[in-house]
């Protein structure tokens, strides 16, 4: 069974963001990683399940760190805890 990364809406909007800044369509993207213009769609919309290889595939085409990316939800989801707390 793949490994699967839930995909927040904030990562999906990086994702947008640097697959813009490079001018590249959703169909590009998915043409160059053998993927469907949806399922990037998906992603870039976020709260989406998304299968790690495919995740890990879309940053390196797009010059981000997975960890990055990822770090930066385990930030989010500390922040809220702390906040829930009070």
């Amino acid at each position: 069974m793949k490994a699967t990364i839930f995909v927040s809406y904030e990562q999906g909007e990086k994702i947008r963001k640097a697959r813009r800044k490079q001018k590249i369509t959703q169909e590009d993207l998915a043409l160059s990683l053998d993927i469907s213009p949806s399922l990037v769609s998906k992603i870039e919309r976020g709260a989406y399940q998304v299968a790690e290889d495919n995740l890990v595939a879309i940053c390196d085409f797009l010059g981000l760190e997975v960890e990055e990316l990822l770090e930066e939800k385990r930030k989010d989801a500390i922040i809220k805890l702390i906040f829930d707390c009070y």
